[in-house]
């Protein structure tokens, strides 16, 4: 047996080893991707359950404080430009892209103003270490990190022209999304044991040298989540001041 040959199979014996440790402590989303991304197909999984993620502490806190955050500031920022002002803002002439370009949303003379609904699209990341901190393994080790977005529907009820932050708006909707790309990058470890990353994009890029057994072989893959209703609080909240710190209710 080769060197090349002996590294392979010592590598898959550390993998089984990741997968049988994943079920033995629970981290069931880890091992679910693991075997997926095991399976070679390599193929976009685009109807992800979203219970994980709709019942994440480090989701909804970021919905709730950077989503939130830059809301405010896209509701102001329509309010004060003209009708004619282009929304949203960014990319190309005529569109602007979310979820790994998955959704193409066309850019439209300021509809907010024009007519007084409009639907927000926020994309942010959360990161690995923000789910380890708030003890969420899981989604941890079966994600790293991952991209959140949302779609938020705003109806303008009454403009201020004078001062926007004290114009009245009503929530309609807020729903949010996850996309996710399951690869492995250089340098960093596989969740619970010492197979680094390295190893990892070592057996995917040889695998099909040294196994005929196509669920052996690793291919990377995309991740896009069902789209879930973000806190059903704030449907029909309506807001009278943009600039207040308890924007949008303090309970939320």
């Amino acid at each position: 047996m080769s060197y090349e040959s002996e590294r392979f199979e010592n590598i898959r014996d550390r993998i089984g080893t990741l997968l049988w440790r994943g079920s033995w402590l629970g981290l069931e989303l880890a091992r679910y991707n693991l075997v997926y991304w095991l399976t070679g197909s390599g193929a976009d999984r685009i109807d992800y359950p979203s219970g994980a993620f709709q019942n994440s502490s480090v989701i909804s806190n970021e919905l709730n404080t950077a989503h939130i955050r830059r809301l405010k500031t896209g509701i102001i920022n329509r309010l004060q430009a003209g009708p004619e002002t282009m929304f949203p803002s960014g990319g190309n002439s005529s569109s602007v892209s979310f979820l790994d370009g998955r959704e193409s949303i066309p850019r439209r003379a300021n509809p907010l103003r024009n007519n007084n609904f409009e639907e927000f699209y926020i994309e942010s990341s959360v990161a690995y270490h923000d789910f380890i901190l708030s003890g969420e393994g899981d989604l941890a080790n079966a994600f790293g990190g991952l991209t959140v977005r949302s779609r938020i529907g705003i109806r303008l009820l009454e403009i201020n022209l004078q001062h926007p932050e004290r114009s009245r708006i009503r929530f309609e909707n807020w729903f949010c999304k996850v996309y996710d790309e399951y690869d492995w990058n250089y340098g960093n470890l596989t969740f619970l044991t010492g197979v680094s990353d390295d190893e990892m994009i070592w057996y995917r890029d040889n695998s099909e040298r040294f196994t005929e057994n196509h669920r052996q072989r690793g291919r990377n893959y995309k991740i896009f989540s069902r789209e879930w209703e973000h806190n059903t609080l704030y449907r029909s909240v309506i807001v009278n001041d943009l600039g207040s710190n308890d924007y949008p209710i303090p309970m939320l």
